[in-house]
């Protein structure tokens, strides 16, 4: 295991909270351009409700692709965590790269007070000695 898959992970995880956002953007009502004052009409009938519906059909299809794709590294990068014999490294992990916490709101999860230098460093020096074995 290395940093970047689990960066990848949440790089992952922040991207189908941004997709799922923006699905719910597109539930909110539609305009419709017979609703205008001012200019002129096109000639071809539009349906903004049935474009948006399509859309939203195609964004849910994507980001259940992700989310499967984030599932699938979710269990190998457990499966990882299981081998790790220092429980703070597996809690500063679990809380940093697999729930998207900061370094500072990690550190106070697990160590009590925030210190994101201790919890970052603690990290790295963990993956720098993992990689030398």
């Amino acid at each position: 295991m290395t940093i970047d898959v689990l960066e990848q992970y949440r790089g992952l995880k922040s991207e189908a909270d941004a997709m799922q956002a923006e699905i719910d953007a597109l539930y909110s009502p539609v305009a419709s351009p017979n609703g205008r004052t001012e200019g002129g009409h096109g000639s071809t009938p539009s349906n903004p409700t049935e474009r948006t519906a399509l859309r939203i059909i195609d964004r849910k299809q994507v980001l259940e692709q992700k989310r499967i794709e984030m599932l699938a590294l979710l269990d190998t990068i457990d499966a990882w965590i299981q081998t790790v014999d220092d429980a703070q490294v597996r809690a500063l992990i679990r809380w940093y790269f697999i729930n998207g916490l900061t370094w500072k709101a990690t550190s106070v999860k697990v160590y009590g007070y925030p210190c994101p230098q201790r919890a970052y460093q603690r990290v790295r020096r963990f993956f720098k000695e993992y990689a030398s074995v």
